[in-house]
């Protein structure tokens, strides 16, 4: 259920007398409140990502001295998404610096990098964690105990989304098929808003020796090869509007994946948030999913004959459809199937 708040505060230096309904100024909150039921019914798994660079060595080096090892343990329960800025694994025109400024209000003093966000909305004062600037979703990189606090934190938020997605791949025709499905319980969502979709191809433990450094002294220490372990590869979804209440269901081809990228360690990642419209207070992410990519070569056990180069099967008694739901027709009791990925 969503239901709007509305905070009324006095300045503490100024008498009663000074007071007036006019300058009384008026905070409204809009709490968006799962019921115990409903967040009965729904794992929560948060989304976490950190913003580096490889423009920026401090990043790489705080990921692997301090993130990596906070998160091992927790990868079961946790979605890490690494966001890159401004260098060769950056996607689009930079789509990470821009979802940045996005969350704190194209405010550019409060970006910086290594940075962290978790589920897009948790403040680290939520955990009793100093902050020198103003409240945005971003803050720096956390150390243990208080990484291992904010992580437990965000588990234990109830939710009212359940989602999973899943992939296959053929790689004789240089085709991904990626598809989600989820439901979203109804009477949470504030009226006339609708939570939004985005999905990620990732690939996990890049290797990169291209890293800068901020001085030579730093460069001799610690130049040579680095392993990124969350790499966004293509943004398959971004902050796709879906239904409000009730199931709903996404599915895509992606053609041609860079010959580059190591097809065997690609993954999906996908969530469900708020589109952010209203600022970058408003652009909580309610629940995430990761999901394999399986390699498909086609039906197999069903091919009678060839055709120039292409499988006949036989069809009789079988129902065959596309991963889109559609049956595949026949005018006979047998059928020429191009290649692609089939149930």
């Amino acid at each position: 259920m969503s239901c709007g708040v509305c905070i009324q505060t006095r300045n503490e230096g100024a008498s009663r007398k000074q007071t007036t309904e006019k300058n009384r100024p008026t905070i409204r909150l809009n709490i968006i409140a799962v019921p115990k039921d409903v967040a009965a019914q729904h794992v929560r798994r948060p989304l976490v990502e950190y913003y580096e660079s490889e423009n920026n060595y401090r990043s790489a080096r705080y990921y692997d001295e301090i993130v990596g090892p906070s998160i091992e343990d927790k990868l079961d329960r946790l979605t890490f998404v690494c966001q890159h800025l401004d260098d060769q694994f950056m996607t689009g025109d930079d789509d990470a610096t821009h979802l940045a400024l996005q969350l704190c209000d194209n405010d550019s003093s409060s970006v910086g990098i290594p940075a962290m966000t978790i589920d897009r909305a948790m403040a680290t004062g939520n955990i009793l964690y100093p902050m020198s600037s103003a409240w945005n979703p971003m803050f720096s990189v956390l150390y243990d105990p208080y990484a291992t606090q904010a992580y437990e934190a965000a588990i234990s938020q109830p939710t009212f989304v359940s989602l999973s997605t899943s992939g296959t791949i053929d790689t004789s025709a240089a085709a991904l098929q990626a598809s989600v499905s989820g439901e979203v319980a109804g009477g949470v969502m504030p009226q006339g808003e609708q939570p939004c979709l985005t999905v990620y191809l990732m690939e996990k433990d890049v290797f990169s020796d291209s890293q800068l450094f901020w001085t030579d002294e730093e460069k001799e220490e610690r130049q040579g090869e680095y392993t990124h372990a969350n790499v966004i590869r293509d943004i398959l979804c971004n902050a796709e509007p879906i239904a409000a209440e009730g199931a709903f269901t996404w599915n895509t081809t992606f053609a041609d994946p860079d010959p580059l990228w190591n097809t065997e360690s690609l993954y999906l990642v996908a969530f469900v948030h708020r589109d952010g419209q209203k600022g970058g207070k408003f652009m909580h992410v309610f629940n995430s999913a990761e999901g394999q990519i399986s390699d498909v070569t086609g039906i197999e056990g069903l091919a009678t004959s060839k055709e120039n180069g292409r499988n006949i099967y036989d069809l009789s008694g079988r129902n065959i459809y596309d991963l889109s739901g559609r049956k595949v027709s026949a005018s006979s009791a047998t059928s020429v199937l191009p290649k692609g990925v089939y149930i």
